[in-house]
C-alpha cells in the first residue's frame, strides 16, 4: 500500500568528507498483496545471515530468500533472494538458483570473473540467461557484489514515478493515497 521513506547522509559528511553509496532494492509484489500493510526491514551487517568460505576470502550476507541453504531474515511474498558479497582477490563463490529464476549480479566495486569466462567490472551488471543453475564467481580484485534472484511474477506492470502497480487506474489511486497521507508522513529533522 506504500510507505514514505528518505535516505539520509551522515550529518558530518561535509566536515569529515568521504562518500556514501546506497544500494536500494525494491521488490515487486504480486497484485494479491499490493495493498497489504507496508513494513520497513533493515538488514544491518551484524544481524544478517552470512556465509564465509573456508579460506575466509569470501563473505556473502543473505538479506532475503535462501542462498546455498542459508535463509535471509527479510520476509518476501514471492521466492526472491537478495545478497551482498565481499570477495577478496582470488576468492571464489558458487551459487545455485533454479533455472526458473531471473538472476542478476551487480559489481559495486572491483572485478569478478563468471564461470571462468566473462569478466564483469566496477558498476556493471549481468543478467543471467536461464540456461543453468550454477554460477561460480572469482574476484580478480577485491570486490563488492550484489546478487538478486527470483521467480518472475508474470503480471502486468504499470509504473509511474515511485509507484509500481498492475494498472494505470491503480497508479492514479496510489497518487491519491500518497497525497492524502495514507502512506505516512515524512518528518524532516
Amino acid at each position: 500500500m506504500g510507505i514514505i521513506h528518505s535516505e539520509r547522509m551522515p550529518i558530518d559528511i561535509f566536515e569529515l568528507g568521504g562518500e556514501q553509496e546506497i544500494l536500494q532494492v525494491w521488490i515487486n509484489t504480486p497484485a494479491a498483496y499490493k495493498m497489504e500493510q507496508p513494513a520497513y526491514y533493515s538488514s544491518i551487517k551484524d544481524e544478517t545471515p552470512t556465509i564465509v568460505t573456508e579460506d575466509n576470502l569470501t563473505t556473502i550476507r543473505i538479506s532475503s530468500g535462501v542462498l546455498n541453504g542459508v535463509k535471509g531474515n527479510i520476509p518476501t511474498y514471492t521466492d526472491v533472494t537478495t545478497a551482498m558479497g565481499e570477495i577478496k582477490t582470488n576468492g571464489t563463490f558458487t551459487f545455485n538458483f533454479p533455472i526458473t529464476h531471473q538472476t542478476l549480479l551487480y559489481v559495486l566495486e572491483g572485478e569478478v570473473m563468471i564461470n571462468n569466462h566473462q569478466i564483469v567490472s566496477n558498476k556493471k551488471m549481468v543478467l543471467f540467461n536461464n540456461d543453468g543453475e550454477e554460477v561460480t564467481i572469482k574476484a580478480n580484485k577485491d570486490s563488492l557484489i550484489f546478487i538478486g534472484s527470483g521467480t518472475p511474477i508474470k503480471e502486468p506492470i504499470a509504473a509511474h514515478g515511485p509507484f509500481v502497480m498492475n494498472t494505470q487506474t491503480e497508479i492514479l489511486q496510489a497518487f491519491k493515497d500518497y497525497q492524502m497521507g495514507k502512506m505516512g508522513v515524512l518528518i524532516e529533522a
